[in-house]
Formats: structure tokens, sequence, C-alpha cells
């Protein structure tokens, strides 16, 4: 994300124009259990936050749609979700 981000490109970097998403597949690996997500989202010219833990369980294909929405692309769903998660500034 360093480099990324020293890299000049228009009116930004390298990284204002990338979305970077890191994940796992499991919240809990010892149970194998596939809630409480970890999630990292870079980049993007986004103002991020430094953590945001939800209060409930929220489909991870609303972050997805969320990305989606903010890049313009008018999807009404993707996957099960219909709804972003209202998380992301900028």
């Amino acid at each position: 994300l360093f480099e990324m981000d020293q890299i000049k490109e228009g009116e930004g970097t390298l990284l204002d124009h990338t979305i970077v998403v890191l994940g796992s597949n499991f919240g809990d690996a010892s149970n194998h259990t596939c809630n409480n997500l970890p999630m990292i989202v870079a980049g993007g010219g986004y103002r991020h936050q430094a953590q945001t833990v939800l209060e409930k369980p929220t489909p991870l294909c609303n972050l997805y749609l969320e990305l989606l929405h903010k890049h313009n692309i008018d999807a009404g769903s993707f996957g099960s979700s219909v709804t972003d998660m209202g998380l992301l500034k900028g």
C-alpha cells in the first residue's frame, strides 16, 4: 500500500485510484465459522475509519455492493444483498 501511495497518477496516487480488499474466510478459524470476518479496505480515495465493528450480523455482499455504488455502478443487488453498508466516506 505504501508503494502504491508513492506512485503519482493524475491528480492523486495509484492507491487513490485503486480499491484493495483483503479478508479471511474464517472469523474463528479454530471452529471454522464464517461469522465476524476480518476485512481490510484500503485506497479508493476514501476517508477510512481506523476500525469498524458491526453490531449485528451483516452479509459480506453488502460491502461489495457498497463498493459498486461508490463507483457509480448501478447494481440493485450483489449476491444475497440488496443494500449497502453506508460506511465508506468520500
